[in-house]
C-alpha cells in the first residue's frame, strides 16, 4: 500500500486545508471557525493551474507539446495545458477521484459556509451568511457548473502493456512529455521502484521526457513536513533516482522554487 491511501476523500480532506476567508478578504471572529475548503477548486486549483504553467515556461515544454500527465488529481493543470495550446490527457487512479470527478463540489462548499454562519464579524455584511447572501459567497467559491473539473481522468494503472497501450492510444500514440505531479512524496521507496518502472516503460516508447513535479524536503524547517509523506531533500531524490532507480534520465523539478535538481 502506498503511504497515502488516496482512494479515500479523507486523506484528500486531510492534506488539503484551505483557508478561504483570507482570500474574501475577510476574517472570522477569533471565537468561531473560518471557513475551511478542501481539494476543491477555490484557490487550490487556481494554485494548481499556476503551477502547471510555471512549469512549462520554466522548462520551456514548447506549445504543442503532446503530454500525460500522472497523478493529475480532479485535472486542474491538464485543463491549463489544453487551454493553452497543448495536448494533454489526465492519468489518476484514485477511487475516490474517478467516482466524483464528474460531480459537483457545491453541497460540500454549502456545508463549510453553513458550518461558519454566524462566526463571522456581523458588521460585514458579506459575513451575515443569510440565505441570499451564503449563496453570493457561495458563487464566488465554486465555477458556474459547480463541477469539480472538466477533464476527463483516465484509470489506469500503466503496469502492463495493455494499460500503457490505452493511455498512449489517448494521444494517438504520440507522447512527447510525462508529467507527474505530487507523486514521489506521496509513495514508499518500494512502491516507487515499481511505479517509476511502469512510467519509465510508457517514456521509452516514443522517447518522451519525463518530469517529476513535487516539493522537497527543506531541512531548515523539516519539522513542519507531514510525517505521512516520504520526504527527501532535492538531492536526495536525485540520487535515488540516478542509482536505486537507474533513471537518470528523469527529469526532478522543485515546484515551489521552479528548479530542476
Amino acid at each position: 500500500m502506498p503511504i497515502q491511501d488516496w482512494n479515500l476523500k479523507s486523506t484528500f480532506d486531510g492534506s488539503y486545508a484551505i483557508r478561504a476567508s483570507r482570500y474574501l478578504n475577510q476574517h472570522p471572529n477569533n471565537d468561531f471557525p473560518e471557513i475551511i475548503t478542501h481539494y476543491h477548486n477555490f484557490k487550490l486549483g487556481k494554485w494548481m493551474r499556476d503551477s502547471m504553467q510555471k512549469l512549462v515556461t520554466n522548462l520551456n515544454v514548447p506549445t504543442g507539446s503532446r503530454i500525460i500527465v500522472v497523478g493529475s488529481g480532479w485535472g486542474w493543470g491538464v485543463e491549463w495545458l489544453n487551454e493553452n495550446g497543448y495536448v494533454a490527457i489526465a492519468v489518476d487512479t484514485s477511487a475516490y477521484l474517478q467516482n466524483n470527478y464528474l460531480g459537483s463540489e457545491e453541497t460540500e462548499i454549502n456545508e463549510q459556509l453553513s458550518l461558519a454562519d454566524g462566526a463571522l464579524d456581523v458588521n460585514t455584511p458579506c459575513w451575515d451568511l443569510d440565505d441570499g447572501q451564503q449563496k453570493l459567497v457561495g458563487d464566488i467559491m465554486v465555477r458556474p457548473d459547480g463541477r469539480r473539473g472538466h477533464t476527463e481522468l483516465i484509470d489506469e494503472t500503466l503496469s502492463n502493456n495493455g494499460s500503457r497501450r490505452s493511455v498512449r492510444g489517448a494521444l494517438s500514440n504520440n507522447v512527447d512529455y510525462i508529467i507527474t505531479e505530487a507523486m514521489l512524496s506521496t509513495l514508499s521507496d518500494a512502491e516507487l521502484i515499481t511505479v517509476a518502472d511502469n512510467i519509465d516503460s510508457l517514456r521509452v516508447l516514443d522517447n518522451a521526457i519525463c518530469i517529476h513535479s513535487d516539493v522537497w524536503l527543506n531541512p531548515r524547517h523539516a519539522s513542519s513536513h507531514d510525517p505521512g509523506y516520504n520526504w527527501k531533500t532535492g538531492a536526495e531524490w536525485r540520487e535515488f533516482f540516478d542509482n536505486t532507480l537507474n533513471l537518470p534520465n528523469h527529469v526532478l523539478y522543485d515546484r515551489p522554487n521552479g528548479v530542476t535538481v
